[in-house]
């Protein structure tokens, strides 16, 4: 009688053990940053200088949400053709950065056109080059060629002749940057769906906002998100904690024109 009992509580306290209910999954809100540097975005943004046999730059570019750059500067006439030149013309810069991680691309097509006086003479000064470059991560420089032409009127003169430039380029990206960056979420509960905010921010300083759409499994207890504006979208999926914290499982997209895997 006394072990058939014993079995019987032994049964009832198992039954009671397996039927209680796991603790209550919680929903993420709040604001969550985390500095994200294993996927890297980079920008182009800053002051760029390069001196070349016959010619020298100086420009300035910015990088837009698109990972399109836009910038103007100067090019130092040296020599054409073996005849001095040494006066400074006005240039502007359009280009775009693409690509992943170790494999960034900036191509960068310069225009030109603008007069100066030469020995006298009122001369004209027409041209565009392009310079395909690829990141080295090892040691931050930008490194390729430049190819382009350049041509040259001297109207009272009756003089045109056109110029090539090639040249093999290496420049080093301005010194506060690198492929680090900041991911902010400020996620807000609406029963199982997402809404709120959230922040991209470049070492550059160089921000983007984009809006939270998403879902909650509490099954799962993970969180599938969504921030999108424009050509820039981030997927995530993640799991709240019970310390307050996300935890991102995984992240994919574009920013900045460039594949976040």
């Amino acid at each position: 009688m006394r072990i058939s009992r014993f079995i019987a509580l032994l049964a009832a306290a198992a039954a009671g053990f397996t039927s209680t209910p796991n603790a209550q999954a919680i929903m993420g809100s709040g604001t969550y940053t985390t500095n994200v540097t294993s996927k890297h975005l980079w920008d182009a943004t800053g002051t760029y200088q390069q001196d070349f046999e016959d010619v020298a730059f100086n420009y300035t570019l910015a990088m837009d949400a698109a990972g399109k750059m836009t910038g103007n500067g100067q090019i130092y006439v040296k020599q054409l053709g073996g005849h001095t030149v040494g006066q400074y013309l006005d240039i502007t810069v359009a280009g775009v950065v693409q690509g992943m991680g170790s494999q960034v691309k900036v191509t960068m097509n310069f225009a030109m056109n603008d007069s100066a006086v030469v020995e006298g003479h009122n001369t004209l000064f027409v041209g565009k080059m392009t310079e395909n470059l690829v990141l080295d991560q090892s040691t931050l420089f930008l490194n390729g060629t430049a190819a382009g032409t350049m041509t040259v009127t001297i109207p009272d003169q009756k003089f045109k002749k056109g110029f090539k430039l090639s040249e093999d380029v290496s420049d080093p990206l301005p010194s506060q940057l690198h492929g680090n960056w900041k991911l902010t979420l400020k996620p807000v509960a609406n029963g199982s769906k997402y809404g709120g905010t959230a922040e991209v921010t470049l070492a550059s300083g160089k921000t983007i906002s984009l809006p939270i759409t998403g879902t909650y499994v509490a099954k799962t207890d993970r969180s599938q998100l969504v921030i999108k504006n424009g050509p820039n979208q981030l997927n995530i999926s993640a799991v709240f904690s019970a310390g307050g914290k996300w935890v991102i499982q995984s992240m994919s997209g574009k920013l900045f024109n460039q594949a976040v895997k």
